[in-house]
């Protein structure tokens, strides 16, 4: 009879003890305060991604008087002025042209047409072109072009 006594005893005195420590428990959730993210400190903007991004699209001439030389592309694209490879002038007034905010990063579009024969650019062109105009350059191939370039007068 001592011995049921004591578990009884000890009964009690655990779910007691388990009672606070779930208070204890529902107290400190309540009370916690949430470290603050890395991404809530970041500034995330609200404009998609490909809005962020300010692409230049550029014609790789490869006839006559064309060849080896750069153009750019209006939107149906039609061949406008010729883009100096040497500089980064024409392509910073492009840039600013179409800049959809102050600080977003440019990339040429170096389009190729599909019956173009292009001997005259080679990777190290392209390369030389990227360190002059300082953004990336990505070549895309066997592009319809529209038919009004060959009425183009090349100055």
């Amino acid at each position: 009879m001592n011995n049921a006594n004591v578990i009884v005893r000890f009964m009690s005195l655990l779910d007691v003890a388990l009672i606070l420590l779930g208070v204890l428990m529902l107290a400190l959730m309540q009370t916690a305060v949430p470290a603050p993210s890395k991404a809530s400190e970041r500034k995330v903007s609200s404009e998609p991604v490909l809005d962020q991004i300010n692409f230049i699209y550029l014609f790789a001439g490869w006839k006559d008087e064309q060849n080896g030389r750069c153009f750019e592309l209006n939107r149906n694209m039609d061949i406008g002025d010729e883009v100096s490879m040497r500089s980064d002038s024409d392509i910073l007034k492009l840039g600013e042209r179409k800049r959809s905010g102050p600080s977003s990063p440019s990339i040429a579009m170096l389009v190729f047409e599909e019956d173009g024969w292009f001997p005259a650019w080679s990777s190290e062109t392209i390369a030389n072109a990227e360190k002059a105009w300082g953004i990336k350059v990505i070549p895309i191939y066997d592009v319809s072009i529209s038919k009004s370039i060959d009425k183009k007068v090349i100055r």
